[in-house]
């Protein structure tokens, strides 16, 4: 929710308030009542926080390539060459 968020902080400002504010208030409530802590955020913004942002962008992008090698291997396979 915090990294879908991200993005839409410029192409719809509320939208993306909203989900990345929730977005952290869901992680604090879920480290406080279900691992008694709170997360690690006075460690490092670069190696706590941005690193599972940048995860996640990453599997998006491999989700996102993977998706259009499909698509390009469906549209040779129907191609036959004359």
């Amino acid at each position: 929710m915090i990294a879908a968020g991200i993005p839409l902080l410029v192409a719809k400002p509320r939208v993306g308030w909203s989900m990345f504010l929730g977005g952290w208030m869901l992680q604090i409530a879920g480290h406080y009542f279900f691992e008694h802590n709170l997360p690690s955020t006075h460690r490092g913004w670069i190696t706590y926080q941005l690193t599972g942002v940048i995860d996640v962008c990453e599997q998006y992008g491999e989700l996102l390539a993977r998706r259009g090698q499909r698509k390009a291997a469906r549209r040779a396979a129907v191609r036959v060459p004359t």
